[in-house]
């Protein structure tokens, strides 16, 4: 058994990284460290950063948001799973029955920084949605965007706060 606790390790990382560039006196900027994004002030003559997310419902139309001054992160097993059986487990763990997650899915948090957005995406996305929603919408500066496979389709949930720019919010 191996644990990577690289998740965390990673919006942190990417935290450090944007403070010393705005220590620096670029305060127009953007770190992307292995799908965390720490995003500054916007580009000159721009509204935001554009981020995209990486959601497993790749049929549907891209999900784009133009943010500033917060951080990104997603959870989900669309790169990290692997298969047994024909049954499908992802690379994160519920912790209350220590098993893998199954099926496909993947949560994106925005919060007021990526270590924070890097932890909340990990930890919600084993929460059930409705508990995942409220809890985000209890936290100042949070707001969730989760996609999880229903049969043959999909279902996309947004919590209070959470950024136009997602198909099928509800």
């Amino acid at each position: 058994m191996k644990l990577d606790l690289g998740a965390i390790g990673k919006g942190y990382a990417a935290d450090q990284m944007l403070a010393l560039l705005q220590s620096r006196g670029l305060r127009q900027a953007m770190v992307v460290a292995g799908g965390e994004v720490a995003a500054g002030a916007p580009p000159p003559g721009e509204a935001g950063w554009r981020v995209a997310l990486d959601t497993p419902d790749a049929g549907n139309p891209p999900c784009t948001l133009l943010l500033h001054d917060v951080a990104v992160s997603t959870s989900g097993d669309s790169k990290q799973f692997m298969e047994v059986n024909g049954k499908r487990y992802s690379h994160v763990i519920d912790p209350s029955t220590g098993k893998a997650l199954e099926g496909m899915g993947s949560t994106t948090v925005i919060a007021r920084d990526s270590a924070t957005a890097d932890a909340l995406g990990t930890g919600l996305s084993v929460m059930p949605v409705h508990d995942a929603i409220q809890l985000a919408q209890s936290l100042p500066g949070v707001a969730v965007y989760m996609v999880r496979q229903a049969g043959n389709g999909w279902k996309r949930y947004a919590s209070r706060g959470f950024p136009n720019g997602c198909p099928g919010q509800q």
